[in-house]
């Protein structure tokens, strides 16, 4: 027994042998046709001989990254994506509203959306991931609004053609489809300020500019940086005020009668009058080069000193005064004079004593008023109230000439002629 257990021990080495070799030989022959030949894929990880390979049924996850959901949007837009898969993605394909738009084969997943295309409303976005079996996830899907419309945007302060200064408040309406972020106004198109809530405005410093006309306009934006401009208007800027002068009469000069006040004046934007002044009295106003008004002398004391001045105003309300002139006013006005007794044409009683009088005024003094009869001085009178005593002669019937001749302090005389007649 035992004997014949060693003889078949030693009959397994070359039977394994044999077992080998021949194995080495059967492989190459089979190896294209047989089901026990090795095969390798991309799906497996470890086939051994006699497995058949496993298939990819994993499908690949993708989400939009951009834009967000709920999102404004206009223009052209970067429609991207991520996508993953457990071996592989083959390419993303992009949609809105159904339709396919873009396809993208490699990571970053992305395409361009012209939204101008589409109607400014709610669309639907979502995209599709493949792998190389053929598998297909797709994202979830939301909506974006499209907003291709700009606003509408108005100033309504200042007006237009207005005359401004100093600070002044610029103002606008604007409304959008959506809403407005922000208002821009602009003067000589720089921008100098900016509103982000209705009411929009701003404060302009018009100083910062030269007198004279500027542009101004504002522009909306809303969300998506839709924009749009108003129409501008024209203004006029007056900060500086104007100049004046007086140029007649010169300083020290001597006047009398009607006397023309003249006056020079300029504004850089427009003088709109001048006012002439007498001792601080408004005595008239001219609206229109060469700027004067005519100041009446006679109601001013002979030999008195008066202070003339000029004011000049523009439009935007600015007033300069000019430096004053002094000037000396002469009477050239004669007195007033009135015999008030005896009456014109009445009978005096001769061989009487009657009072001539007379009632004289003037402006700057009187200085004296003498009395005649039929020629000859008779009295002269100094002081109010003015009279002279006269003896009417015996003479029956007789005509004769009462005569008051008064002296004002310029030396201007006045006379005042009556007739009377002494009784029968």
């Amino acid at each position: 027994m035992m004997e014949t257990l060693k003889a078949l021990y030693f009959l397994r080495i070359p039977a394994i042998i044999l077992l080998v070799v021949f194995g080495f030989i059967l492989i190459p022959v089979f190896s294209k046709h047989s089901v026990y030949a090795f095969e390798f894929s991309p799906y497996t990880s470890n086939v051994g001989i006699g497995e058949s390979a496993p298939s990819d049924t994993t499908l690949p996850q993708t989400s939009i990254t951009n834009p967000l959901s709920g999102s404004l949007v206009s223009g052209n837009v970067s429609y991207t994506a991520s996508a993953s898969d457990n071996v592989g993605v083959t390419k993303v394909e992009f949609y809105v509203d159904s339709s396919l738009i873009g396809i993208s084969s490699s990571a970053p997943y992305s395409t361009n959306w012209n939204t101008t295309t589409y109607s400014n409303n709610f669309h639907s976005l979502f995209t599709k991931a493949f792998d190389a079996a053929g598998n297909v996830g797709t994202s979830y899907s939301f909506s974006v609004t499209v907003d291709n419309t700009a606003p509408f945007v108005s100033l309504t302060n200042p007006a237009n053609g207005s005359l401004l200064s100093g600070s002044v408040n610029l103002s606008a309406s604007a409304t959008d489809n959506n809403s407005v972020s922000r208002v821009e106004f602009y003067v000589d198109n720089n921008n100098i300020g900016t509103s982000y809530s209705s009411p929009y405005s701003a404060i302009w410093n018009s100083s910062s500019v030269a007198d004279g006309s500027h542009s101004i306009y504002a522009k909306a934006f809303d969300k998506v940086n839709n924009q749009a401009s108003s129409s501008a208007i024209s203004v006029t800027v007056d900060n500086n005020p104007p100049t004046v002068s007086l140029t007649s009469p010169v300083n020290g000069s001597f006047v009398s009668g009607l006397v023309n006040v003249v006056a020079d004046a300029f504004d850089s934007v427009g003088v709109s009058k001048v006012e002439f002044y007498v001792d601080g009295n408004l005595i008239g106003v001219d609206t229109v080069a060469p700027y004067f008004t005519s100041w009446d002398t006679t109601g001013f004391v002979h030999n008195s000193t008066h202070t003339l001045s000029a004011k000049a105003y523009d439009g935007a309300g600015h007033v300069t005064s000019s430096s004053s002139t002094a000037v000396t006013v002469l009477d050239i006005t004669a007195p007033n004079v009135n015999i008030t007794n005896p009456l014109n044409g009445s009978t005096v009683p001769r061989n009487t004593t009657i009072a001539i009088k007379a009632n004289v005024s003037d402006i700057s003094g009187i200085s004296k008023v003498e009395f005649r009869v039929n020629g000859t001085l008779k009295c002269t009178d100094t002081s109010s109230p003015y009279s002279c005593n006269w003896k009417i002669p015996t003479t029956k019937n007789k005509l004769y000439t009462l005569e008051a001749k008064a002296f004002d302090i310029a030396g201007n005389t006045a006379t005042n002629t009556i007739t009377v007649t002494s009784s029968r």
